[in-house]
């Protein structure tokens, strides 16, 4: 947000996989207030601005991922070898 347009700009972001860390209490309080279920009429003190979300990837994922590390740390010690020989 800028602070002088006061306009938003978002980014759409798709997570296949995500943990909700709010606490549900929280997120239950927040549904009833606002689909007026709650039996406390106007207690803004109930909603809650945004909801904290951890990202969550997929066993494939992570496997592809630790694959690509391991060969750009074999080839870094490759490089690291080769510079080494050139030094002595």
């Amino acid at each position: 947000m800028s602070l002088k347009s006061r306009t938003h700009e978002l980014e759409e972001i798709l997570h296949p996989y995500a943990l909700v860390m709010s606490p549900d209490c929280d997120l239950e309080q927040d549904f009833a207030e606002r689909t007026g279920q709650s039996k406390k009429e106007g207690q803004s003190d109930k909603l809650i601005p945004d909801v904290l979300l951890l990202q969550a990837i997929g066993n494939g994922s992570v496997r592809t991922r630790m694959s690509d590390i391991t060969s750009l740390r074999q080839s870094q010690s490759r490089t690291m070898q080769s510079v080494s020989v050139c030094r002595r």
